[in-house]
């Protein structure tokens, strides 16, 4: 795992998760093979302490850096394929049920509050914003938001700075 001095571990549920701030914006399908490279997935949320302890991190990046007023930590989840674009809001699309996890350590999707009016790439009927991050600003967080895998930051000035792994601790 690329490790830097803005990399925290922590454990929660028995599983470690590693929080990775990076230097420069990064993209969603860039992250993934980051995480395997160190026995790791693209971590999921399981409870909001979770998600907490991301945006604590976060912010904290976020108060170092004076480019970006949003940013996004990118986490386990991509959208669906029969909830893609030309699908409409359903009862099997709707919020945190239009992603597929691939976690295999996430058994609650507690830790996965979406930001108002979030998810939007249904709505907006975008074929680009199938992948999810944590967004913030410097003094709150807004929540999940779904966006484009290959963005590595936006034009609504939000710099994806880093993203979370999770694995599961070898037994001594």
């Amino acid at each position: 795992m690329e490790m830097s001095s803005n990399t925290c571990a922590k454990s929660f549920n028995s599983n470690s998760m590693t929080v990775i701030s990076v230097g420069q914006c990064i993209a969603q399908q860039d992250t993934a093979p980051k995480c395997a490279a160190s026995g790791a997935v693209l971590s999921g949320l399981q409870t909001m302490d979770e998600t907490n302890y991301i945006y604590g991190i976060g912010q904290a990046v976020l108060n170092k850096d004076s480019t970006y007023n949003r940013f996004g930590y990118w986490v386990n989840g991509k959208r669906k394929s029969k909830c893609m674009p030309p699908a409409k809001r359903s009862a099997s699309c709707n919020g945190s049920n239009e992603f597929d996890y691939t976690d295999p350590l996430l058994s609650a999707t507690g830790g996965y509050q979406f930001a108002p009016n979030e998810p939007s790439g249904i709505i907006a009927q975008s074929t680009t914003a199938n992948c999810l991050n944590l967004l913030f600003g410097r003094t709150v967080m807004f929540g999940l938001d779904d966006n484009g895998c290959g963005h590595a930051n936006e034009e609504t000035n939000i710099c994806y700075k880093g993203y979370v792994c999770g694995i599961k601790p070898s037994s001594p």
